[in-house]
């Protein structure tokens, strides 16, 4: 019994140390400290999702880290100009804001790593659904 209360005693006080965290840059996850393109796999209204099958007919976005973006149809690279924007990520209330000159699109992510964003739209947002980012696959 007198291990278990020193064993407990210790992991509070590990817990409770001052070490520092280091806070997590969401936007070099976006943009990889230079540029990063992501291919929207899934765009979900309700519980459907009505994303193309194939890569090639999906729309990509690409950040940049100057919080500059480009969006644009697989189909269209490189025959038309893609749809360009800036943008801004918040970390304390876990938004992302991607402002076209024509609309702003306001998200919640609820998950974002190296592999995946998860992005909710904002009611005041001009998009009005979710959208799932996975970075552009080798070819």
């Amino acid at each position: 019994m007198r291990a278990v209360f020193v064993s407990l005693g210790l992991f509070i006080s590990a817990c409770s140390s001052n070490a520092e965290l280091i806070a997590v840059n969401k936007r070099s996850v976006l943009t990889d400290n230079s540029s990063k393109v992501w291919m929207v796999d899934q765009v979900i209204i309700g519980n459907r999702n009505f994303a193309p099958k194939l890569n090639t007919e999906k729309d990509v976005i690409i950040f940049y880290e100057n919080g500059h973006c480009s969006y644009q149809s697989m189909r269209n690279l490189g025959d038309y100009p893609s749809k360009k924007g800036e943008f801004s990520i918040y970390s304390e209330d876990s938004t992302l804001l991607i402002n076209f000159h024509s609309e702003t699109w306001y998200f919640i992510y609820n998950q974002i790593s190296e592999d995946t964003i998860s992005l909710i739209p904002e009611k005041k947002s001009d998009l009005n659904y979710q959208l799932i980012l996975v970075p552009f696959p080798e070819i």
